[in-house]
Parts: C-alpha cells; structure tokens; sequence
C-alpha cells in the first residue's frame, strides 16, 4: 500500500509540473499578446495621425466619425490657435475641450484622456495644479501643421 502512496504521489508530482509549465506558458502567450496589442494600437495612432497630416482637416468629420488620433489633433489645433490669438501661450480645462472642440459631444472622462494624449507632444503639457488642464507654449512646437496659414512660426518649425 505504501508503493501505491508513494507511486500516486509521484504522479501527482509530475501533473503538478506540467499544469506548472502549461500555466507559465499561458502566462507568456498573454504577455507576448498584451504586447502585440500595444503596438497595434500605437500603429493604428501613428497611421491615424499620419492621414490627418495628408487630411489635416478633422472638422470636416462628424464627431462620431473621429478617430482618437483626430480628436487629440483637434485639442492640440484649438491650443495653439488660442495661443496665437494672445501671448503664445494658452490653456484648456476638460470643459474647453468638451464645448469649444467639440461641441459638447465628448464625455468629460473622454476629454481628460484625450488632454493626456495631447499633452505628449512637445510644447504641451497636462497641468495638474488646482484645476486639471493643458497648456501649450507654442515656442515649443516642433509640429509646424498646427500652426495657421500666414504665421511665419511654421516656417521657423521647419528650419
């Protein structure tokens, strides 16, 4: 009876090892997947934000017709055409972004995501000193399709 003990516990011994491997080799397909799908994604932005520089016109779409990538451009434009207008600086809170970019379509959650995504090109910047919002120090743009027609501030981008 003792070899059946001892021969049952070997067995499970070795089950326990291959359930083991098998859970560390899902463990790794879901971590080789998770980052496969955080390229796609960052493939699919780039592609995006590429056509809107072929098309740099996302006003033109309806709100639901917006690609992510289209609507943080859409922040990033109303940025620096406020910053032109004054000291080439600006700001804008989740409520600018909600009415005056997009006509109150965009939930304030919504909004907050896409002043973080602006905020990671140069020049702009999420400030969370009292009130959450995005600044914009267009000296500091390096993306000269932002600017309007007429400003000599695109030409100096591009020097």
């Amino acid at each position: 009876m003792s070899e059946d003990v001892d021969d049952l516990a070997e067995r499970l011994d070795g089950v326990q090892s291959v359930a083991q491997t098998a859970l560390q080799q899902v463990a790794d397909l879901r971590d080789e997947l998770a980052e496969k799908e955080k390229t796609i994604e960052r493939l699919e932005y780039r592609i995006a934000e590429l056509e809107g520089r072929v098309d740099p016109d996302p006003h033109a779409k309806d709100y639901d017709d917006l690609e992510r990538p289209e609507k943080v451009r859409m922040v990033r434009q109303e940025l620096v055409r406020r910053a032109e207008a004054t000291n080439g600086k600006a700001a804008l809170d989740y409520s600018d972004v909600q009415w005056s970019v997009f006509d109150g379509h965009a939930s304030a959650r919504h909004c907050y995501d896409l002043m973080e995504l602006a905020a990671q090109e140069d020049g702009f910047v999420e400030d969370d000193s009292g009130t959450r919002r995005i600044t914009v120090d267009v000296s500091e743009v390096n993306d000269s399709s932002l600017f309007v027609g007429g400003n000599n501030r695109a030409e100096e981008v591009d020097v």
